[in-house]
């Protein structure tokens, strides 16, 4: 998923420090994993909402992804 570089690099940090804890306590890691949960989150929402829409009539049947 993430690439073969980035996955061997991974890999060899886990390896080296079997502490997962490192992925999370850097500021960079942290912003990102933010953003991906932000990401993630705001196409449930949105997913939803046009489910709803749906349910209600408003969009014509149709999902608005």
């Amino acid at each position: 998923i993430l690439g073969d570089q980035i996955e061997v690099n991974f890999i060899r940090a886990i390896m080296t420090s079997a502490d997962w804890t490192l992925f999370v306590t850097r500021p960079w890691s942290g912003v990102m994993l933010g953003l991906s949960v932000l990401s993630f989150g705001y196409s449930l929402w949105q997913r939803r909402r046009a489910a709803a829409r749906a349910a209600e009539g408003g969009a014509d049947g149709k999902l608005d992804l």
